[in-house]
């Protein structure tokens, strides 16, 4: 028992230390902190994020990952290039290229695509799931049976 305990006391420093949890933390770093949990490459951050979700927390690594998307206009490298891109769009193929240009580009719009995908992929599966499974074989089979012309008897 004291062991589990310490172990679970030694789990809870480690998160408060890696997201920066600490007194005098804002929400903002500690916010940062989660987001830059998801980007880890050597995955023990996100290893710590996902126990919040293991522990009681609701969907904390699908959100973080979900607030990347939340920006109209892209960060970083792509906020300088996307008026270039979508400026030699626009010469090449008019005003439609480079609005999917421009659409392509923003997170926000690829954020809600994914999630939109992600619902619609949700509802066909409960879809299928009242399709009982049938053997593509043994189907085509009785199709095919099924347009045979009757024998007399």
């Amino acid at each position: 028992m004291m062991e589990e305990y310490s172990t679970m006391a030694g789990l809870v420093d480690e998160l408060e230390r890696v997201l920066r949890l600490g007194n005098k933390s804002t929400i903002d770093s500690a916010v940062r902190a989660l987001q830059s949990s998801i980007k880890d490459t050597t995955g023990t951050k996100k290893a710590l994020a996902t126990t919040l979700d293991t522990g009681g927390a609701t969907n904390v690594v699908p959100m973080a990952a979900g607030s990347q998307f939340n920006q109209i206009t892209p960060r970083g490298l792509a906020a300088g290039a996307t008026p270039v891109t979508s400026i030699l769009s626009f010469l090449g193929g008019g005003l439609p290229l480079a609005t999917a240009n421009a659409l392509i580009s923003s997170p926000r719009v690829v954020g809600e695509t994914a999630y939109k995908a992600g619902q619609l992929s949700r509802g066909t599966q409960q879809l299928l799931g009242l399709i009982p499974d049938v053997n593509a074989g043994q189907g085509l089979n009785l199709a095919y049976q099924s347009q045979q012309p009757k024998e007399k008897q």
